[in-house]
């Protein structure tokens, strides 16, 4: 898992994003994604908020 967090000095917003692996010797099956159901290389989790996701744009629809 990694997590990449970039901010902006002016306005002090930050923005977090952690990954995983959707293939991993520690569990048997595929990890998918839940808003479409994609399993792609890595899942994405924006924010700290709620679910994992292929990209930006599920995560921006499920939340939406």
């Amino acid at each position: 898992m990694a997590i990449i967090i970039k901010g902006n000095p002016f306005t002090h917003h930050e923005e977090k994003r952690e990954s995983m692996p959707t293939k991993t010797p520690w569990c048997a099956t595929l990890l998918k994604c839940d808003w479409c159901g994609q399993s792609p290389k890595a899942l994405y989790k924006y924010n700290d908020s709620k679910g994992w996701f292929c990209n930006k744009e599920c995560h921006n629809s499920y939340h939406g």
